[in-house]
């Protein structure tokens, strides 16, 4: 079996348990991770935060959202286009509309987010391991963005994988994962080393 083919396996048992939690659980692990995330100061002292919409039962940081644009911080929702591109554009949440795979994203004439290496990239997954290395949904958009991404990436997830992840050229791992046991740096960048 192929690493692509592992992945697509994981994903499918992954989304499985994910769409078995009842919503009283989905709510009580999304205010639980949202209040370690809001108390973090990673996310107090940056120059933008890029989240993103929740759809398909990921873990929602709508409070996270709402905590930062009391703050002053502005936040910054992806837009994917064609060729597994995507690019983040500064949006509140009630301003999202409809986009590609029916996922929320900010208007098209949105401004767009400044990405310097004070700028932190929430990430979304089906699935997180120890190392940081994540499952997605198989399009590749945030291994692309992240490659280039100067800031800060902040992995969510509830807990991580009991195994690690099989591994392709183009995955990278993220900096930092928030699980309900707080949050855990698993690397250092450039960013990180500046905030240090």
């Amino acid at each position: 079996m192929t690493p692509s083919e592992e992945k697509a396996a994981v994903r499918a048992r992954l989304l499985a348990a994910r769409t078995a939690l009842t919503e009283a659980d989905r709510t009580k692990r999304d205010e639980a991770l949202c209040d370690i995330l809001a108390a973090s100061p990673l996310l107090s002292h940056a120059s933008c935060v890029l989240l993103y919409a929740a759809v398909r039962g990921e873990i929602d940081l709508s409070r996270v959202a709402e905590a930062l644009s009391k703050a002053g911080i502005p936040l910054a929702y992806p837009i994917t286009e064609r060729g597994g591109v995507m690019h983040f554009r500064i949006s509140t949440p009630s301003e999202l509309v409809p986009g590609r795979y029916g996922i929320p994203e900010p208007p098209a004439s949105a401004p767009p987010a400044p990405l310097d290496g004070h700028a932190v990239c929430l990430v979304p997954a089906v699935g997180f391991d120890r190392d940081g290395y994540r499952v997605g949904y198989g399009g590749g958009y945030y291994d692309r963005f992240l490659a280039g991404f100067s800031g800060i990436s902040i992995g969510i997830a509830d807990k991580p994988l009991d195994f690690p992840l099989p591994r392709e050229e183009h995955d990278l791992s993220v900096d930092y994962l928030l699980t309900l046991d707080g949050i855990q740096k698993l690397r250092v960048t450039e960013a990180i080393r500046a905030r240090m």
